[in-house]
């Protein structure tokens, strides 16, 4: 974690890759959003969106990508399914 912080504070943000403001929307973003979702949604979400118990705890942290795909595409499909049928 200080690596990744040493990253996006000091090297992207001095050499002008990002602004200030938007590390800060990174920031919030990673800590309001990623993380709540990496550590309490993939676990919740694993059995819905996979069909199957993971073999233990290790398996939900490596398949997290896959989980979130197949959420993300139900509910890309459902948004879709709204705006098609209201005409």
């Amino acid at each position: 974690m200080d690596r990744e912080d040493h990253i996006i504070n000091i090297d992207l943000v001095s050499e002008s890759v990002l602004t200030a403001e938007e590390k800060n929307v990174f920031n919030t973003l990673y800590t309001e959003v990623r993380n709540p979702v990496a550590h309490g949604l993939t676990y919740r979400l694993y059995e819905p969106m996979l069909g199957r118990k993971s073999a233990h705890i290790y398996e939900v942290d490596t398949n997290y990508g896959v989980v979130y795909e197949k959420a993300s595409v139900l509910r890309i499909e459902h948004i879709f399914d709204l705006i098609s049928t209201k005409n």
